[in-house]
């Protein structure tokens, strides 16, 4: 974790390339971040107690509304991560391989 003030005002809000983007965290990320936390709460809950089977999109909501200043005091500098190639055809989709958690391969 970077804790200083030069930190803050120097790390840019995007960073991207043809395959992915990293983007600083804003409120216009909270229905896709709530969707992807629903969908990975049974896999993740064990190491991760705050995304428990009941958690809401308020707490998504209200977790987002501290990020600005989070990153402004130079204590956390949270980035969603988006891929971005595009995905023609089954084949392309079939090619890129995710590596899970538990070292499994998924398509």
């Amino acid at each position: 974790m970077i804790k200083c003030d030069y930190a803050a005002r120097t790390l840019t809000d995007r960073l991207a390339s043809d395959l992915v983007v990293l983007q600083k965290y804003t409120l216009k990320d909270l229905s896709q971040l709530f969707e992807a936390i629903k969908v990975s709460t049974n896999r993740v809950y064990p190491w991760l107690p705050w995304c428990h089977p009941n958690y809401t999109i308020a707490e998504t909501e209200e977790w987002l509304k501290t990020r600005p200043q989070c990153w402004n005091e130079g204590k956390e500098f949270g980035f969603s991560i988006r891929d971005c190639a595009p995905r023609t055809s089954k084949a392309d989709r079939r090619s890129r391989v995710l590596i899970t958690r538990e070292g499994h391969r998924t398509n």
